[in-house]
């Protein structure tokens, strides 16, 4: 009996060990930061889903900032240039092309924050 109990825990505890190291997909790439005067940023993200959403906002304190995301293809399906004081806030949804999305910003002199992701859709648009 102290064998089969002591060969269970051995079991469960070698499962939630490799459960616990189980890595989830990322299904989430974009930006989390302030930005300045010099700043750009770029993220990319593979997607062979049928859905890509950007969501989020951007805070301009000054100057301005422009933010392009970019499909597969090469096409630009979204731009704005933000310039001080006007915000941004994004909810949309694209239909997918395969490949590498790119999501970017660049300052034009300005300052502030920006929280903007590419999420990873598993279903069809209605659209």
């Amino acid at each position: 009996m102290k064998m089969k109990n002591a060969l269970l825990l051995n079991f469960l505890g070698l499962f939630f060990l490799l459960y616990a190291c189980h890595d989830d997909p990322v299904m989430r790439f974009g930006f989390d930061t302030e930005f300045g005067k010099k700043s750009q940023g770029l993220t990319m993200m593979d997607s062979n889903q049928k859905a890509v959403t950007l969501k989020g906002d951007v805070f301009v304190t000054s100057g301005g900032v422009l933010v392009e995301l970019i499909n597969p293809k090469g096409e630009i399906v979204f731009t704005n240039q933000i310039t001080f004081p006007n915000s941004l806030f994004v909810n949309e949804a694209f239909h997918s092309v395969s490949g590498t999305w790119k999501l970017k910003y660049k300052s034009m002199e300005g300052t502030g924050s920006i929280t903007l992701h590419l999420n990873i859709v598993n279903q069809t648009l209605n659209q």
